[in-house]
Parts: structure tokens; C-alpha cells; sequence
């Protein structure tokens, strides 16, 4: 838990030191540092890896739906600020980017739960854990995402 400014500046360092957020490869993932390098999601050490900063997995809906709530307000806050600017066109094309990285990556998860029997990617982690919040997270990255595309 966060009380105070050191805990978050705690916080802060931890998250730099023991997590990194891979933007550069599809899928886009959360690694974590395992000692002898980086562990990715799909590797078995991660969810032991996971286990010491969430022993109870207290916080692994938010941890697994962060970074679509995260995807969805970065886009729509810069694609609200470049058609205000003048540039709906850029606007367009970066809430159709990510409608389309974020559909490829739920077919992707799908696809591969079917396959291999078993939650591969954040939306069948999300959905196993709870429906519900899979559901909201999907809603609340369709309603801003669809909203802009239609209106831009």
C-alpha cells in the first residue's frame, strides 16, 4: 500500500528497477526481472515472478487490464488534442490503429486459449478471473474509441 511520497517514490523505482513495459514487439507486454534477465508473460517463471509483488493477486485484474485502460486514455487524449489542432486526419488514423492492434491481440489471446486450453494473454487471464471486469474493460476501451471514430 502507498501512504506517503516515499512509497511512491519507492514505488517508482521499484517499477523501474524489477518491471518493463515492452511497446517495441506485438504482442506489447509487461516483462518483469527474473535475476538472469527479463521474464516475458508467456514464459512459466512470470506468474512466480508475479507472485512476489502480489502474493495474494490482490491487484492482477488491474494489473492485467492497465494496460488497455492505459492504451484507451493515451489515444483518445492525444487524438482529442490533434483534431483540435487541426489534424483529424492523424487523429483517425491513430484510434483506427489502436482498434485494430487491440482487436489482432483479442483474436491473438483467443486463438491461443483455444488452442493450448489455457489463459495465454490478458483477456483470457481477465475473462477466467472475472467476465465482469473483462466486459468493462472492453467497453471502456470500445465507447471513447468508437465514439472518436465516428466523430472524426
Amino acid at each position: 500500500m502507498i501512504d506517503s511520497p516515499s512509497d511512491i517514490l519507492g514505488f517508482i523505482f521499484i517499477f523501474g528497477m524489477y518491471v518493463a513495459v515492452v511497446l517495441t514487439s506485438f504482442p506489447q507486454h509487461v516483462a518483469l526481472q527474473g535475476g538472469q534477465g527479463w521474464v516475458d508473460p508467456w514464459q512459466d517463471r512470470y506468474g512466480e515472478l508475479y507472485r512476489r509483488y502480489d502474493p495474494d493477486f490482490d491487484h492482477l485484474n488491474a494489473y492485467t487490464g492497465g494496460g488497455t485502460i492505459g492504451q484507451t486514455v493515451g489515444v483518445v487524449g492525444l487524438a482529442v488534442i490533434l483534431s483540435g489542432i487541426g489534424m483529424d486526419g492523424v487523429a483517425e488514423s491513430l484510434v483506427s490503429v489502436s482498434i485494430i492492434l487491440t482487436g489482432a491481440y483479442l483474436v491473438y489471446d483467443a486463438g491461443l486459449t483455444i488452442r493450448t486450453g489455457r489463459s495465454m494473454a490478458d483477456f483470457s487471464l481477465l475473462w477466467k478471473r472475472s467476465p465482469l471486469v473483462t466486459v468493462a474493460v472492453l467497453i471502456v476501451f470500445a465507447v471513447p474509441h468508437g465514439a472518436l471514430y465516428l466523430l472524426l
